[in-house]
């Protein structure tokens, strides 16, 4: 592999918390999101306005090979 750049992160492992998270009080933010870079393995965090999570979610799905396949398993795990 080649050396990262500083500010090129491997996330391990992601999460995502409400406007209730303490960073999210604290920054008057409404959404989180948390990941632990695989090579630093260290914790960074995200916050974003409820408008630029919609904003990410429609890039996200723009992006992913089979978006009404994602819908599908989003509306079936909301069932579950």
């Amino acid at each position: 592999m080649d050396k990262k750049d500083k500010n090129e992160h491997f996330p391990k492992s992601v999460a995502v918390g409400s406007k209730d998270t303490i960073g999210c009080l604290r920054w008057k933010m409404d959404v989180n999101i948390s990941f632990k870079d695989e090579i630093e393995n260290e914790f960074h965090d995200i916050f974003l306005t409820d408008k630029q999570t919609q904003e990410l979610i429609i890039k996200l799905m723009k992006n992913v090979k089979d978006p009404k396949q994602v819908l599908r398993e989003i509306k079936l795990n909301s069932i579950l």
